[in-house]
């Protein structure tokens, strides 16, 4: 029977059953068991589909478990071999497979082999890159607690492999992919696991299409968040489960389904009067809703209770006729004639195998469509054949330029199928004459032929097989054969390559010649050998071997090497395993050991480095050892010297800084993980200086010596004694308590007090302050919990409160103590002033120091004042940083920093040093004006500073004159001598000193005499109170007359208001500074000033 036929006769009893089932019922009853039946056939066919993609998912879950649980995929995660990847992961394996994904990932998670494939193009693309952020540690695809584990389900992937074909019927702008992911296990699935297999599937275009074949329905794809469904655009919008759907008159209720799952609640809905369609919504493999299933049919039932109605209504036997009549006649004309057209089309193209002949159906529906679908695979197949043919010459023209024998046989009797030229000139004959040789003629022996076909039977493929093959003279030489099974124009074959080793044959030969040769070498070497062998036993010792070892070489053959080498550890005294043992267990070299000590016969003990290697037969078997091994007594000697010294102080044999933080570190780290307590103290001696300085560095170095050999007669054997630097020591006292700790501290205090060091004759007496700090401890009152630089931070500063307090004397850090907290404070801003002086976050700033006298000719002064400017851009005063700087050392550094700032800054603002300017009242000479630099007494110490000084006056081009240099007297006082030199050096080179802070010392007038300063700065603690208090007025005037009998100017300090200007103009006092004078000013600011206005201002810096 004819589709025609059918088509007639279906379409026919249509009309009939229609007419007797409108007589039967009512319009109402009809439609609405129309309805009822319409929608449960929607449901059906919604769980066909579902069960067709949980057949896909089924299956792919099938491929994965069974590459998963396979011992060469267990080993290929371990060692990655191309055996593997070259024989079971090829295009046609993904092809046979319809896989478009494959990972293999090992235990870590990082990928061992991946590959992409386009089924449709059957090649290989790239893995998409948004899979890989599914791969991660706690990822469900890697998430495997058993060994029976596999997770299968939908991924969403915003690239797909291979373009996506724009016709897709699908809204998502994302690709979903049905993967399955196994733990990777032996064939009898056990572990451990070493790895995951990843499997894949793009749920594409073609698959949902094949699928739509299978279940013969349409079918679309969307993604629940991307709103309302493209062709859908009446009723109003139902919100359910963040998925718009139109509203129709259908519509029921939403329930949400897991991935595949056939018993899901199904929607069914009315899209129009011809169409209806189900909807159910998937979850990807981490339970998320991914996609929205849709199945479309067309609403034949529901037509048909219409049609049915309208006959009735009419006339169902008119109604009925002439439908009929139209019906076959659209049939005919749209569908029948057309399929009749499309078949004769395609037997067409079959019988003639043109496969570029096309057909030709008019018009826009699925016959057309069907059409071009049949045009595109027609085209693809005329592309795949093109292909081959180019993919076949390909191989040819590779293998015609290949410098080795290749050759294509017949795998059901070995007759040469293709070879290339160079399989000519390698056995020396035509080409032609080859093709009728059987590739049997070209071995040289058949029983090697035999084991060659044997191995490569057995594992389907076979890599530089090593045979004797033989040329058409008969002449034999050795080829490393590989061979491959494949396809070859229709019929099953065997790629056969051969590559020439006979050269590397002769060099093997070469080489165990000259394995004799090496036995003589190690015999005039410098480092002892031993040969053993296989079953370790001695066979020989080279001339080194036998002097270290005490045997010689006749004594010693058929002995154990365990009898003839004997090791121990060096610091255990523990027998140590022979080095042959590990050797022969292994199957490695085994290299040296340290602290290893080789016992000769003689009793004798040499430090040694060793090393033994295998000795292998030409079979591959091990047939020995070498034992090389060299006395190195002498460096591990130098070693242990070298290693002492480096943590170690020279002169008091104490571990040394270096080494005591590391120590300290290890006790902090304790007290925090074993809940240990300790205390460090820090110990810093007084009166050393003097003993030193007096005496000599010999009796300094002989005093810290004393002192060290009685701190450690003290101390327990368990505590840690180190000497930090200069006259400072570090005590840790391990698993101590405050309280002990202080009545040990104490009672080092007391010995060091009434010990006594003689020299030349001469009796000493010294002291010791002590700073102690609570490691660990549970009151946190005095526990510091910080790391040891902290630590010992706090132990210095706690130190040095106590010298600060006396001397003499115990001090415990109390994070409350605010003098700990200035003493702690300033050691943080060691750091931050040297950061400040390397990213030059210093400024410089002037106050003017007036002359009182109407006389200008001695010009305006300024003094230079110092500012920091912190992280943040803010001022800092130098009175937050400068105890600090002075402290530990840094007003030097910050000394100089001064005075290159202040002279670059004067060569640079365009004044003329040297000539005089005019302001139109009074000519103010340059060379006459001063800028006033404080100096440390650390500078004035620094014999290099006075060199660098004249450096920079040259540099800049600075007159010196212009130059005062300010030192307090408390500086001055402590260092006298050097103080003097110092000022006479530099008044030679033309500056001008000042002594500021005058009258704060106690013997102010018995040190002027000797000090040849040109200004005295009144202390501003008498100034500040010269008009209420009578002394202070004294004062004042009696700096003031003996400064001028001696011919020094004077400066009054915190001049702060009319009153006090007043006062001491009338006491006579030559300069005034203070606020009431001028505030400070950026020295930037003064020197624009003064090129602005054209004034020449005296500036004392």
């Amino acid at each position: 029977m004819t589709l025609r036929h059918k088509i007639l006769l279906i379409f026919g009893a249509t009309l009939v059953s229609l007419n007797l089932v409108l007589y039967a019922a009512s319009s109402t009853i009809l439609l609405n068991r129309f309805n009822k039946l319409e929608k449960e056939r929607v449901r059906q066919n919604v769980e066909r589909v579902i069960e067709a993609l949980a057949n896909e998912q089924n299956q792919l879950n099938s491929i994965a478990q069974d590459w998963a649980p396979w011992d060469e995929t267990y080993s290929f995660i371990k060692d990655a071999n191309k055996r593997y990847i070259k024989a079971n992961l090829d295009d046609q394996t993904f092809g046979n497979l319809r896989l478009n994904i494959m990972l293999f990932l090992n235990s870590n998670g990082q990928i061992v082999f991946s590959k992409g494939f386009d089924l449709q193009k059957y090649q290989a693309e790239p893995i998409p890159q948004r899979i890989l952020n599914y791969i991660y540690a706690d990822s469900a695809l890697l998430a495997h607690h058993n060994f029976r584990s596999c997770h299968t389900g939908i991924v969403m992937l915003s690239e797909g492999l291979g373009k996506q074909d724009e016709t897709a019927e699908t809204d998502t702008k994302e690709l979903p992919i049905l993967m399955a992911s196994c733990p990777i296990l032996t064939n009898k699935y056990e572990g451990p696991i070493r790895g995951t297999l990843i499997v894949g599937r793009y749920l594409d275009r073609t698959k949902i299409k094949r699928i739509a074949q299978q279940t013969e329905f349409s079918i679309s794809t969307y993604r629940p968040e991307n709103g309302m469904l493209k062709d859908e655009q009446v009723g109003s919008i139902l919100k359910l489960d963040e998925l718009r759907l139109p509203r129709l008159n259908s519509v029921k209720t939403y329930a949400e389904c897991s991935a595949f799952n056939a018993n899901c609640p199904i929607t069914v809905q009315s899209l129009s009067a011809d169409a209806i369609a189900g909807y159910a919504k998937l979850k990807d493999i981490y339970g998320k809703e991914s996609l929205l299933l849709r199945v479309e049919l067309h609403r034949d039932l529901y037509k048909q209770g219409q049609a049915s109605l309208r006959y009735f209504t009419w006339s169902l036997l008119i109604g009925g006729a002439i439908f009929g009549l139209v019906g076959i006649t659209v049939l005919e004309k749209l569908i029948l004639s057309r399929l009749a057209s499309l078949s004769a089309g395609v037997k067409s193209i079959g019988s003639s195998g043109n496969l570029s002949q096309h057909l030709k159906i008019p018009g826009s529906d699925e016959l057309s469509s069907l059409a071009t679908t049949i045009n595109k695979m027609l085209t693809q197949l005329d592309f795949s054949q093109t292909a081959l043919r180019e993919s076949e010459a390909k191989f040819r023209a590779v293998s015609e330029a290949t410098p080795i024998p290749v050759v294509i046989t017949r795998a059901s009797d070995g007759v040469p199928l293709y070879l290339n030229e160079y399989t000519a000139l390698t056995f020396g004959l035509d080409r032609e004459e080859l093709l009728h040789h059987k590739t049997s003629e070209f071995y040289y022996d058949l029983a090697e032929r035999e084991a060659l076909l044997e191995a490569f039977m057995c594992q389907g493929y076979l890599r530089n097989y090593e045979v004797r093959a033989k040329k058409a003279d008969g002449t034999p030489f050795w080829v490393s054969a590989s061979l491959e099974a494949l396809m070859f124009d229709g019929e099953a074959a065997i790629l056969s390559a051969f590559c020439d080793i006979s050269d590397r044959k002769q060099i093997e030969q070469a080489l165990f010649q000259e394995k004799e040769l090496a036995q003589v070498t190690l015999q005039s070497i410098g480092d002892g050998a031993i040969a053993t062998n296989a079953q370790g036993e001695v066979q020989s010792l080279n001339p080194v071997a036998e002097i270290l070892t005490g045997w010689q070489t006749e004594e010693a053959k058929g002995q154990p090497l365990s009898e003839v080498f004997q090791l121990v550890n060096e610091t255990t005294r523990e027998v140590v395993e022979n080095p042959v043992t590990a050797v022969f267990r292994e199957n490695r070299i085994v290299a040296t050991a340290t602290n290893m000590v080789l016992i000769a016969k003689d009793g004798r003990e040499f430090a040694i480095d060793h090393s033994a290697a295998p000795i292998y037969a030409s079979s591959g078997q091990i047939m020995g050892a070498i034992l090389v091994f060299r006395n190195v007594t002498q460096a591990r000697n130098l070693s242990r010297q070298l290693t002492w010294q480096a943590t170690h102080d020279r002169l008091t044999r104490l571990i040394n800084r270096h080494e005591f933080e590391r120590l300290l570190e290890e006790a902090v780290t304790s007290s925090k993980t074993l809940n240990q307590q300790h205390v460090l103290c820090y110990l810093d001696l007084d009166r050393f200086k003097i003993i030193n300085d007096t005496c000599g560095h010999a009796a300094g170095d002989e005093l810290l010596r004393q002192v060290t050999g009685l701190l450690k007669s003290k101390v327990r054997e368990t505590d840690i004694l180190a000497r930090l630097g200069g006259d400072e020591f570090g005590l840790l006292l391990y698993k101590c308590s405050i309280n002990r700790a202080l009545q040990i501290a104490d009672y080092l205090r007391e010995q060091i007090q009434n010990f006594r060091f003689i020299w030349d004759g001469k009796t000493f007496s010294i002291s010791v302050s002590i700073g102690l700090v609570a490691i660990g401890s549970n009151d946190r009152e005095i526990a510091c919990h910080v790391g040891s630089a902290n630590v010992l931070s706090a132990a210095d500063a706690a130190c040095y409160a106590a010298k600060s307090k006396g001397c003499n004397r115990l001090h415990l850090y109390k994070a409350d103590d605010s003098d700990m907290a200035r003493q702690f404070g300033e050691t943080q801003w060691v750091g931050r002033i040297n950061q400040a002086l390397e990213e030059n976050r210093f400024c410089l700033y002037s106050q003017t120091i007036a002359p009182l006298t109407s006389d200008w000719s001695e010009g305006v002064h300024y003094e230079i004042l110092l500012r920091m400017l912190n992280e943040a851009g803010e001022i800092v005063a130098p009175g937050s940083f400068m105890p600090a700087a002075e402290r530990y050392n840094l007003m030097p550094a910050i000394d100089r920093w001064v005075i290159r700032k202040l002279f670059s800054s004067l060569a640079n603002s365009g004044l003329r040093m040297g000539n005089p300017k005019f302001n139109g009242k009074a000519q103010i000479p340059l060379q006459k004006s001063l800028y006033a630099i404080n100096l440390s007494g650390a500078s004035i110490n620094d014999d290099t500073f006075i060199e660098f000084l004249q450096n920079q006056f040259t540099f800049y081009r600075i007159p010196p004159q212009i130059i005062c240099f300010e030192i307090t007297e408390t500086v001055a006082i402590a260092n006298l001598s050097k103080a003097v030199q110092f000022i006479q050096e530099l008044k030679k080179l033309g500056c001008c000193f000042a002594l500021d802070d005058f009258g704060s010392g106690m013997c102010s007038f018995a040190y002027l005499k000797n000090l040849p300063v040109d200004y005295l700065k009144i202390d501003g603690y008498f100034v500040k109170d010269i008009a209420n208090d009578p002394i202070a007025d004294a004062m004042v005037e009696a700096i003031n007359r003996i400064g001028h009998i001696m011919g020094i100017k004077t400066i009054a300090e915190f001049v702060s208001n009319e009153t006090i200007l007043q006062r001491i103009k009338e006491i006579g006092v030559d300069y005034a500074q203070g606020y009431f004078i001028t505030k400070p000013q950026p020295l930037t600011e003064i020197l624009s000033n003064l090129i602005a206005s054209e004034f020449l201002l005296t500036v004392n810096c």
